[in-house]
């Protein structure tokens, strides 16, 4: 075996090693290597190594967007399960939600997570912290929130938690009922509330209202002006809710010629004692209060009882804001106690023509007095921004 020829190629920058045993090869020239300045060796070193450098820092980056996935996944879990609901569900007021604990407050303000539900119930919420969580059924009510159905777990990091089959079809119904007056007809300004004591308003379209209901003792009020106020114990899907005329209250001036000048006017409200539960009362029919323009006016008592108050007032009918002027007339017309029977009743009231004028004087004075108000704070307003231009200048 004849030795081994090393071919060593400067010009190529490559080496090979050649074992061969056949004729030796004639041996080519070889040049002398060309050797680079101290500098240059440097610089293409250099180089070499920013490359090498600026490579690595690609792989780092490539393989740290690759882990991220993966560490997301291992520090996250997931909730799943399945919602068995109601028919006609989306026509109801509900809401389906996860809800999680917030970090610095707790349970006081937790992180609020609407469910991606599938048709078929189904639903799957990826990316949760691990620690509690709560899924809930819940509807909006006038005063908060009220929960129907709540399934709580632990989650964990890197896995799924599966609550199952969460069944609403007993807890929640929509009723469709109508709202109508003796004549099977409609009633203008028909309203109602229901889920007592959270309440929520229920709204009356043409006399058809749809509610959703859920308990089975859902106490309801329904209501319209000049009509008598309804208590409902349980809202039945396809129930018919009849309102009977409210019975009246005439109120008869002995001296119509001492109600006050327009704009103001003299009114009367007529609403049960303390005790009872004005709200409701209130809210079903609104307020029963009336302006007594005539010798004889008529108010409608929509829940008759023994104990009733009348309470005068005077009010500046030409206000058109949220808050109109208004005075306890108790000089003019003193509160007075009355029953009101199921066929009616009637108040005899004689106006005290001085203290007519005495309070309208003292509601002349709350007006200009107001006025007075703002002018002085407009006024404030104009000169802190005059202040305020004068200074960018």
């Amino acid at each position: 075996m004849r030795l081994a020829l090393l071919l060593v190629l400067v010009a190529s920058g490559m080496t090979w090693l050649v074992f061969d045993e056949g004729t030796p090869a004639a041996i080519p020239e070889v040049q002398a290597p060309v050797v680079a300045e101290p500098a240059e060796a440097a610089l293409e070193g250099g180089q070499a190594a920013e490359s090498l450098r600026t490579e690595a820092s690609l792989i780092s980056e490539e393989d740290r967007a690759a882990r991220q996935p993966r560490e997301e996944v291992a520090t996250r879990g997931s909730v799943t399960g399945r919602w068995l609901l109601p028919l006609e569900f989306q026509e109801m007021n509900l809401a389906l939600m996860a809800r999680q604990p917030d970090p610095e407050s707790g349970w006081r303000s937790p992180k609020a997570h609407l469910l991606p539900v599938q048709e078929d119930g189904s639903f799957l919420l990826e990316g949760l912290t691990p620690g509690e969580v709560r899924v809930v059924a819940e509807r909006s009510l006038l005063f908060g929130k009220q929960e129907v159905l709540r399934s709580s777990g632990e989650v964990v990091a890197g896995e799924q938690l599966d609550l199952g089959d969460l069944d609403l079809r007993s807890l929640a119904w929509l009723a469709r009922i109508r709202v109508v007056g003796p004549d099977d007809q409609p009633i203008p300004g028909a309203i109602g509330t229901h889920n007592y004591p959270n309440n929520e308003d229920i709204e009356i379209v043409a006399g058809a209202a749809r509610v959703t209901v859920s308990r089975v003792e859902d106490t309801a009020w329904f209501g319209a002006p000049g009509f008598r106020a309804r208590r409902v114990e349980t809202l039945l899907d396809g129930m018919t809710i009849v309102l009977e005329p409210a019975p009246k209250l005439t109120l008869e001036l002995t001296n119509p010629e001492a109600l006050p000048a327009s704009p103001w006017q003299l009114t009367v409200q007529v609403q049960p004692r303390e005790g009872y539960d004005n709200w409701i009362y209130m809210v079903c029919v609104t307020s029963p209060e009336t302006a007594v323009v005539t010798p004889t006016t008529e108010v409608s008592i929509p829940m008759p009882t023994d104990d009733m108050i009348a309470r005068w007032s005077l009010v500046d009918g030409s206000s058109t804001s949220s808050s109109p002027i208004k005075v306890q007339a108790l000089g003019v017309a003193d509160p007075e106690l009355l029953a009101v029977g199921e066929t009616g009743s009637q108040l005899r009231v004689t106006l005290d023509p001085d203290a007519v004028a005495a309070f309208v004087r003292k509601a002349e004075a709350q007006r200009s007095a107001r006025a007075e108000k703002q002018r002085i704070r407009e006024e404030e307003r104009r000169a802190r921004e005059a202040e305020a231009g004068g200074d960018e200048e």
